[in-house]
This record gives structure tokens, sequence and C-alpha cells, in this order.
């Protein structure tokens, strides 16, 4: 969706994100979380502030149940949802 995010948006997301970033985990056979070496990114999550509706990013989050709901046939609200999760990925990884 082009335009779906703007540059302001994009710029608080890597600031907030960037000191929180740790090396991304995978769900184990036994549920628990594990660092693989077939996942070598990095995340973090964007804990957005109370009230969310006076986040920075409140907007985006707002955007993003819209447009879900709108063209998935969906009805979710934001009450009850994960917050985003950002991933820095390397040049030569992907999301398999």
């Amino acid at each position: 969706m082009p335009d779906f995010v703007t540059p302001e948006e994009c710029n608080i997301l890597m600031e907030k994100g960037r000191p929180l970033l740790k090396r991304a985990t995978v769900a184990a056979d036994d549920g628990t979380s594990v660092v693989s070496e077939n996942r070598k990114a990095n995340q973090a999550v964007y804990t957005f502030a109370k009230p969310m509706s006076t986040d920075p990013l409140w907007p985006l989050y707002a955007r993003v149940f819209k447009m879900l709901n709108q063209y998935v046939g969906f009805n979710l609200a934001p009450p009850g949802q994960e917050e985003f999760t950002i991933i820095q990925y390397n040049e030569d990884d992907q999301y398999t």
C-alpha cells in the first residue's frame, strides 16, 4: 500500500525501536522461545503511551485496523491486540 506509513511514523518506529532490538527468537516444540540460526533478525516491541490515543503512532495503528477490517472483512478493534513488532533484518536475511 503506497504511502501507508508516513516518513515521520517510520522515524518514530526506528528511533524508539533501535535501542530495544534483541535477537529474534522462534517458538520451540515445548512452547518456549529459542534463538535459531535460521532467524538472524533482531526485534523489539513498540509500547504505546497510555492512553494509546495520545501516542504519535496511534493514527498508524488505527489505519492498520481500518485497512485490515476493510480488505479482509474482519471486525477487529485495538483493545486486546498486540502492539507493533519492529523487526530489523540483515541485508541477506529474509522472512520465510
